[in-house]
């Protein structure tokens, strides 16, 4: 009776691995390309719009503003992103 149990409780391990690891992998990636995206259209519009701080600076200020919105949402994001693939293994199974 133990056997079962403990083989059980080994795929319901590897399964909440799995699903964490991806979650935090998603909020990683999203809040990456925000960093990524602040990095890039900061200075752009800056230099765009005449301001009168140094490239380094705008990227530096950026980097920091859109990362941390892009962390904000990355949740909300990361669940919805895990949904639409325990969805598409559902059907793949079928």
């Amino acid at each position: 009776m133990l056997m079962p149990l403990a083989g059980l409780m080994k795929k319901y391990l590897i399964l909440i691995s799995y699903w964490g690891f991806l979650f935090l992998s998603y909020i990683l990636g999203i809040t990456l390309a925000g960093t990524i995206i602040g990095a890039i259209f900061y200075p752009l519009a800056g230099t765009i719009l005449g301001f009168n701080h140094s490239i380094l600076f705008m990227i530096k200020k950026g980097m920091l503003d859109i990362s941390y919105l892009a962390f904000v949402w990355a949740p909300g994001g990361a669940i919805v992103l895990c949904f639409i693939k325990a969805k598409n293994n559902l059907i793949d199974n079928e």
